[in-house]
């Protein structure tokens, strides 16, 4: 897996030691991006499905409050063509369920 973020690191699985939080949904399992990044997947062997949800995290950490803050837009490409793209999200809207079919791709993107 290769990971870019414009600025700040990218955690995985926490941000600031805790889980994830999509509106009122927790997560164990993730990456946290704080500003605008890419992740690029190479799979041992082929694979048929990629599922996930993407959504801007709802915790409130340090000295401000997240509400409303952040216009993230998701995207997955397959071979170099789109698969997915989500609207424009924003803290405090419920987290978006991604599917996209690989059709045994060994990468995504």
């Amino acid at each position: 897996m290769l990971v870019y973020s414009r600025s700040g690191q990218v955690t995985k699985n926490e941000v600031e030691g805790h889980h994830f939080r999509i509106l009122n949904q927790e997560y164990s399992r993730g990456l946290h991006f704080p500003s605008e990044g890419k992740v690029r997947v190479v799979l041992a062997s082929p694979a048929r499905r990629f599922e996930g949800v993407v959504g801007v995290d709802s915790n409130d950490i340090g000295y401000y409050s997240n509400v409303g803050r952040g216009a993230v837009v998701a995207t997955v490409d397959v071979a170099g063509k789109p698969a997915f793209r989500s609207q424009v999200m924003h803290e405090g809207m419920a987290g978006v369920p991604v599917k996209v079919d690989l059709g045994n791709a060994r990468s995504l993107t």
